[in-house]
């Protein structure tokens, strides 16, 4: 039987786009690749 390991979560502080779009703190979903790589979905930006 395969043994997971937990992930943990690295806040990267990253809080503005190349093109000076806001980053929010939210994301829509979190999931895990076939090679076992985790993906986070989130909205580009917004203009505050």
């Amino acid at each position: 039987m395969r043994t997971w390991t937990t992930p943990e979560l690295e806040i990267l502080e990253i809080t503005e786009t190349a093109q000076g779009k806001v980053i929010k703190a939210t994301f829509d979903a979190i999931r895990t690749d076939e090679n076992g790589n985790l993906w986070v979905s989130f909205p580009s930006g917004a203009e505050d």
